[in-house]
């Protein structure tokens, strides 16, 4: 008799969609003056997917970003991403700029966009291997 433990394990990557972004002062980072809404790692990521299209995005990723993007603007806690989901966000975070007739630039200063890759970067590793049930 197999065990499910037995079976193979398929790896997702954990993001924590409510990180909250601080300034270098470790204040957190302000997005919206009227409301004190602090910005988050989900925030971030909305925005890199929402401008997909000009940062260079190949076209086989473009409908799992779009995929990524649906799941993330309906979650706020932790997200699973399969190994694939996991690289073409890291791709996105790891560039963070847009192409136009001007060259490359940054959607996101310098201090949002660096911790944001960070977090991105810093991805905790969950073993599922329900996939593999007999």
């Amino acid at each position: 008799m197999y065990h499910i433990d037995n079976f193979p394990t398929k790896k997702m990557k954990l993001l924590d969609l409510a990180h909250e972004l601080t300034g270098l002062d470790g204040e957190p980072i302000i997005k919206d003056a009227k409301t004190k809404e602090v910005m988050t790692l989900r925030d971030v990521l909305l925005s890199y997917i929402a401008s997909a299209n000009q940062m260079g995005v190949k076209e086989h990723e473009r409908g799992i970003l779009f995929d990524i993007g649906m799941k993330i603007g309906t979650e706020s806690g932790q997200l699973p991403l399969s190994q694939s989901e996991y690289d073409a966000i890291k791709r996105l975070t790891d560039d963070g700029t847009v192409k136009n007739e001007r060259g490359a630039q940054y959607i996101y200063g310098f201090v949002v966009s660096e911790q944001a890759k960070k977090i991105v970067n810093a991805a905790e590793n969950e073993s599922t291997n329900d996939s593999y049930a007999p």
